[in-house]
């Protein structure tokens, strides 16, 4: 909402202008992704995020809060999970730690992607399958 960014443009006008960047509405989601090195989802509650799934897809580690659904966590050993009662400085390290992880080549996220229950394909031949299979 408005009111809520107001609030925190406010907040980054105190030393960090020239480390945040309100992005706004966007349609090239991919392109931003491209540009982080973790990505950071610190939900007070959220159902299956795309956006986190998105972020994985695109190769980044990511650190989340453990009130994310564990359904929207698609590769775990790129996932750090943080209890929102930790401090800053335990976020700031967490993902400090995450950067340093290199990212997966294309091709393999690609491949273990299509493996889950994320991919349409992968999920049109599995509901086939059943279809033909209980007939």
């Amino acid at each position: 909402s408005r009111g809520l960014r107001d609030v925190y443009k406010r907040q980054v006008q105190k030393g960090l202008e020239d480390k945040v960047y309100f992005a706004g509405k966007q349609e090239n989601i991919r392109r931003y992704l491209s540009a982080m090195d973790v990505f950071l989802f610190p939900s007070v509650f959220e159902g299956v995020p795309f956006a986190l799934i998105e972020a994985q897809a695109n190769g980044l580690t990511c650190v989340m809060s453990e009130a994310v659904s564990e359904e929207a966590v698609v590769f775990p050993e790129r996932v750090r999970r943080l209890s929102l009662d930790r401090d800053n400085i335990q976020w700031a390290a967490a993902v400090m730690a995450m950067s340093s992880m290199n990212r997966e080549a294309a091709d393999l996220i690609k491949k273990r992607l299509s493996d889950t229950h994320f991919n349409i394909e992968t999920e049109a031949k599995r509901l086939k399958d059943l279809y033909y299979h209980t007939r």
